[in-house]
């Protein structure tokens, strides 16, 4: 059958006051997948469409579960140590050379490769239930975003042969 490929985008709300290198942005988001748990995928890229134009340093954590993030909006970013040990699967930076800027807003694209099933059988612990992934955008720098302005989309692709 092939290769196929499908994204899905979070449009989280986040606080509107800016944010200090470190501070979680938003809650937790959910990335309902549209992936079969016997085929082989992996996430092959994230987008970020800034509406404010921030253009700003983020870490995408991700997790396999729902994690109980520690720390506030705003704040200093933390998870438990056993959601990150029974849940973290990898994270992708987005830096400020990977957006492009227009006149109102900024866009950034960053590939990755982070396994997400491998043919129905345990991948180094990760097992996704329900075709979720759960993730956590992090603050390196000092953005100033719009409450409804970011927009976080998980490419995914996945090997049907």
């Amino acid at each position: 059958m092939g290769v196929q490929y499908n994204e899905v985008t979070v449009n989280p709300t986040i606080d509107t006051a800016a944010f200090a290198t470190g501070d979680q942005i938003g809650t937790l988001m959910t990335f309902d997948l549209l992936i079969s748990p016997t085929i082989g995928s992996k996430l092959v890229g994230v987008r970020i469409v800034d509406q404010a134009k921030q253009s700003a340093v983020l870490d995408l954590v991700l997790y396999n579960r729902p994690v109980t993030l520690v720390g506030a909006e705003n704040a200093a970013a933390d998870v438990s140590d056993a959601d990150v040990a029974a849940g973290y699967m990898g994270h992708v930076n987005i830096l400020a050379a990977d957006y492009v800027a227009l006149n109102v807003n900024s866009m950034a694209f960053k590939a990755c490769a982070i396994p997400l099933l491998n043919k129905g059988v345990r991948l180094n612990q990760v097992v996704i239930p329900r075709h979720r992934v759960y993730g956590q955008l992090i603050s390196r720098g000092s953005p100033d975003y719009d409450a409804t302005s970011l927009f976080v989309t998980l490419c995914v692709e996945s090997d049907e042969s």
